[in-house]
Order: C-alpha cells, then sequence, then structure tokens
C-alpha cells in the first residue's frame, strides 16, 4: 500500500476559472440520519464554488436546501436523535464555527467562537459533546465541546495536523487522522486525549454503529484513493473499494449494511450508496 495517501476530502474548494463549459457541481461530506431515511450533505449545486448544506431522502430524492445565504455551510453530523446537525459554517475562505441546526434548517446556534477555521464536527453518542477539528491559526487540533455551549477542551497538541475525529458506539474511543509520523495514519485515543496510538496507514477513519470495524481511506496506487475495513485495533484490514479515482467521506447506514460516500468516478464528485457485501453502487446525485 502505498504510504502518501490522497487525503481528498471534497471541502468545497472549486476553482472559479473561466472555461468553455460550467465545471460540473460537487456533492459531498453525506451523513446517514440514525433512523436511516435521510442523508444530509453539502454541494455547490446552488452556488458554483459556495457549498451549502442540503438534505434529501436515502435514494438521493426530495433534495432540501437548509440556507440560502452566501456563507459556506456542510461537514453535517446528525445528532443521535435525529433532530438535530452540527455543521461547520463561516466564510468560505475565512474563518468557521462549529453550528448546530435543525433538521429543518430553524434553530441555528453557534458552538465555537473566535479565528481559525473549525471542522468536520462529531457528535458523542450520549449527545452532550461534539469532537471536531480547529486551526486557530497555529496548528489543526482535535477538541471536544459541549453540545450545549461553552469552552472547547483541546484534545491533541501534536505539532502535526490532527483531524476528522469519529466516536466509537459506546462514547470511550476517538478515532482520528494525523500527519506527526509524516503520512496519513489512523489514530486512537480515548476521549479524554489520553492513549494516543497509530493503527493502520490510512486516514478519515468512521467506526461502524455496531464498534465491531473501522472504515478508513487508503490509496493502493498513487493514482487511487480506495476504502478499507479494519477491526478498531487495526488488524485483519481489507480492501473494500476498487479503481483509480477518489472515494471519501463515507457514512454507515443504520444496520452498517451499507454506507453513502462521495467520489469522483463519474467525472465529477457525486454521492454515491454500496451495499458492502455485494459490492453494489447506486450513484444518488449528479445522474442524467
Amino acid at each position: 500500500m502505498s504510504a502518501g495517501i490522497r487525503l481528498a476530502l471534497c471541502l468545497g474548494v472549486v476553482s472559479l476559472a473561466h472555461t468553455q463549459s460550467p465545471k460540473p457541481s460537487t456533492s459531498c461530506g453525506a451523513a446517514w440520519s440514525p433512523v436511516g431515511d435521510r442523508i444530509a450533505f453539502h454541494s455547490d449545486r446552488r452556488n458554483p464554488g459556495g457549498m451549502s448544506l442540503y438534505v434529501m431522502d436515502a435514494l438521493g430524492k426530495n433534495v432540501t436546501g437548509l440556507f440560502e445565504d452566501s456563507l459556506y455551510s456542510g461537514q453535517p453530523a446528525w445528532s443521535p436523535d435525529g433532530r438535530t446537525l452540527a455543521i461547520s459554517r463561516g466564510e468560505a475562505k475565512g474563518d468557521r464555527h462549529i453550528f448546530i441546526v435543525g433538521a429543518d434548517g430553524t434553530r441555528l446556534r453557534q458552538l465555537t467562537f473566535g479565528s481559525g477555521v473549525a471542522s468536520w464536527p462529531a457528535w458523542s453518542p450520549d449527545g452532550r459533546s461534539i469532537a471536531f477539528d480547529w486551526d486557530p491559526g497555529q496548528n489543526q487540533d482535535v477538541y471536544r465541546v459541549a453540545a450545549s455551549g461553552g469552552e472547547p477542551t483541546r484534545l491533541t497538541t501534536d505539532p502535526a495536523r490532527d483531524n476528522l475525529p469519529k466516536w466509537s458506539p459506546d462514547g470511550s474511543t476517538i478515532v482520528f487522522d494525523s500527519r506527526r509520523n509524516g503520512g496519513w495514519e489512523v489514530l486512537s485515543m480515548n476521549a479524554d486525549g489520553t492513549g494516543q496510538h497509530v493503527l493502520v496507514t490510512g486516514a478519515v477513519p468512521v467506526f461502524t454503529h455496531q464498534g465491531d470495524r473501522i472504515l478508513y481511506q487508503a490509496s493502493p496506487t498513487p493514482q487511487a484513493t480506495n476504502f478499507f475495513i479494519m477491526k478498531p485495533d487495526g488488524t485483519t484490514a481489507r480492501q473494500l473499494t476498487m479503481g483509480n479515482h477518489s472515494d471519501n467521506s463515507a457514512s454507515f447506514s443504520p444496520d452498517d449494511a451499507s454506507i453513502v460516500f462521495c467520489s469522483d468516478r463519474s467525472g465529477s464528485f457525486e454521492l454515491y450508496r454500496m451495499q458492502i457485501e455485494r459490492a453494489e453502487v447506486i450513484q444518488l446525485t449528479g445522474r442524467r
């Protein structure tokens, strides 16, 4: 496996260079609701180059935008009760903060403040805390903040880039990725930031709802970013997706049988749904 992982996250950085044909829209950052009936994601379909938040049903239909302004709004994470989304929101090329918003776009509330970019929130299983990564201008690290608000707690302090935290189903462990050893690696730590250790070469880890496996991204060849799955201790890793394209930002269905993810396999970044055991892939957005 190549150590040089292409960490593609579809953060919404879209070139605005003039071309003869319009650039395809980007849809990514999908999060499957706890009940399984809805998928939240971000897309620049309304405003090319500017990401905004959307919700659709699990088949890719009935797409609804939650905001009409020009602010960046994306990277959604569902609360355990399915009523609320934690998101990153702010200036596309400036400060962004963690907000909480109702699944219908109402009751918007800001959780983090200050300068820098706060990204990729993740709810704790009990709904009391939100882990996220934040770069206030010096270094990107993993933090956690109470869902009710308050001062964030810094969990990682390594001078390398640490980001994209995800909780284990029992709330005892947080996995994240880091470049502290030169290349991207998946690390695990206790929920209080102690016990940090490397699991595997890779990035963007996410637990199954049962907690028995971790899905992550890795590059088996320099041209590809594919999905792999392993046990929580980093053993028995196996490859799930193939091909010289970029598969990223996956979210499990409530029964762990399927994932929704972002990929450029059709030429632009769109959302796909895959049944894991059958490896059947269905395109959800950007279909013609």
